[in-house]
């Protein structure tokens, strides 16, 4: 009950305050640290794609090079 009730006064306040380096302490907000990360692993994983999709092709010009 108590980790609940911690919980929810954390979502009514929105945000948690962190320390960072011993002294800074900057406030942020969960849901938007979370939607960052996850737009991060997103851009990331495209970003692979583009780069596997680029090798492809790469492949593909080779063996129809090599075909001619």
């Amino acid at each position: 009950m108590i980790v609940k009730s911690f919980v929810l006064k954390q979502q009514s306040v929105g945000k948690i305050a962190r320390l960072i380096d011993d002294k800074t302490v900057a406030v942020v907000r969960p849901q938007r640290k979370i939607e960052a990360l996850f737009r991060e692993a997103i851009r990331k994983t495209l970003q692979e794609k583009k780069q596997a999709d680029d090798q492809l092709a790469l492949i593909q010009a080779y063996f129809l090079e090599m075909s001619e």
